[in-house]
C-alpha cells in the first residue's frame, strides 16, 4: 500500500503487451524519468521534442525484438500506468532490419559522435553464458519516485527470472545516476565498467 495527498493506494505489478495505449504512456514515462540525465543533456540540440522522440524510436525498435518482456506498474484504482520497463532473453539479437533504422533515427537526432560513444557499451560487453533476462530499460513518473515502485518492479523481473531458469538479470547503468546507487541496494554487482566520454557506464548483474 502506498500513499499519495493522503490517499492510499495499490501498485499492481503486471506483464503487459505493448498496445498502442500502452506505447504512449511507456513513452510519457520514459520522456519524463530520463529528460535531466546528464548523457541526453550534454548531447546537442536535446530538447523535450528531441528526447521524446529518442524514445520514440527507442520503443518502435523494440517492438520488433521477438520475445520482449514489458513490465508495468499500475497504480489502482485509477488504473494509471506509473512505471514501465523493457526487457529480453539476453541471448536474442535484434534484426539487421530492425536495427539499421534505429541507429539513424538515433544519429541524426543526438549526433554521430555520441552515437559512436553509445556503441562501445555492447563492444566490450561481458561474455555472459548463462542465460539472463536483460533489463534494457526502468523508469518511473517522476511525481511516484522514491517509493518502493523500482524495488517492486525487480522482484516481479526476478521472479520471472527464477520461474524460468534464467540465471538472473542484467543491466546497463550510467555510475553517475541515482541509478546505479538504487541498483547496487538491489544487491547488482559491477561486472564491467566502460568509459565512454564523459559517462561511466556499468554492466551490472543479479544472480538469482
Amino acid at each position: 500500500m502506498l500513499t499519495d495527498s493522503n490517499k492510499i493506494w495499490e501498485l499492481e505489478v503486471k506483464w503487459l503487451s505493448l498496445s498502442v495505449k500502452n506505447a504512449k504512456n511507456m513513452l510519457e514515462i520514459f520522456s519524463q524519468a530520463f529528460s535531466d540525465h546528464h548523457f541526453l543533456i550534454r548531447s546537442n540540440n536535446i530538447d523535450s521534442n528531441t528526447t521524446y522522440n529518442i524514445f520514440k524510436a527507442f520503443i518502435d525498435f523494440f517492438s520488433n525484438i521477438p520475445e520482449a518482456l514489458i513490465l508495468g506498474g499500475i497504480k489502482n484504482p485509477e488504473n494509471q500506468l506509473v512505471c514501465a520497463s523493457f526487457s529480453k532473453h539476453s541471448d536474442i539479437k535484434p534484426s539487421v532490419r530492425a536495427l539499421i533504422p534505429f541507429i539513424f533515427r538515433i544519429c541524426r537526432t543526438i549526433g554521430w559522435r555520441r552515437s559512436k560513444e553509445l556503441s562501445k557499451v555492447e563492444k566490450y560487453r561481458p561474455n555472459y553464458t548463462n542465460p539472463y533476462i536483460e533489463l534494457i530499460i526502468l523508469g518511473t513518473l517522476p511525481k511516484y519516485q522514491k517509493r518502493g515502485l523500482g524495488h517492486c518492479m525487480i522482484s516481479a523481473l526476478a521472479e520471472k527470472a527464477r520461474n524460468n531458469k534464467f540465471s538472473g538479470i542484467i543491466l546497463i547503468a550510467d555510475k553517475d545516476t541515482p541509478s546505479f546507487d538504487f541498483y547496487q541496494k538491489e544487491n547488482f554487482k559491477v561486472d564491467k565498467e566502460v568509459t565512454i566520454g564523459d559517462l561511466t557506464a556499468c554492466w551490472m548483474r543479479l544472480e538469482i
